[in-house]
């Protein structure tokens, strides 16, 4: 009876976490971020995907990208591929995770070129911006 009731009160104890843990991560999801932007020239991202300058693809940051990657397999992560809006001076463009940005602090993303080409001039270089994962 003792080894019942101590599985019983672990396999629990296990569920809450996992119930406290995903409703977190979803909470801290669709959080809306104010940072800077930088550009950079995609290939295959984090996520496996083969894109190019011309897809208007996002890297977020690695402290967000890796809280959603099971498994340590980046392939896998559920925010690949995810649509996020970038507002810039009034600007709002839409890009797919596609990578994850390890030299971004928390609030700040890398756009492809012609995402970041949409918001501003590319010769600026970083620009502020406000975004949001979306779905």
């Amino acid at each position: 009876m003792y080894f019942k009731l101590n599985t019983l009160l672990l396999l629990l104890a296990i569920l809450f976490e996992t119930i406290i843990t995903s409703s977190a991560r979803r909470s801290n999801l669709h959080v809306q971020h104010h940072g800077k932007a930088t550009w950079f020239y995609p290939g295959v991202g984090a996520c496996g995907v083969s894109n190019t300058s011309n897809d208007l693809v996002v890297s977020i940051p690695a402290k967000i990208f890796d809280k959603f990657t099971p498994h340590k397999n980046p392939n896998e992560n559920t925010l690949c591929g995810k649509q996020v809006s970038i507002e810039h001076e009034g600007i709002v463009i839409y890009a797919v995770i596609a990578d994850r940005c390890s030299g971004c602090s928390k609030n700040n993303i890398d756009l492809s070129l012609s995402a970041f080409a949409l918001l501003d001039d590319p010769n600026k270089g970083v620009i502020s911006v406000t975004w949001k994962i979306l779905n």
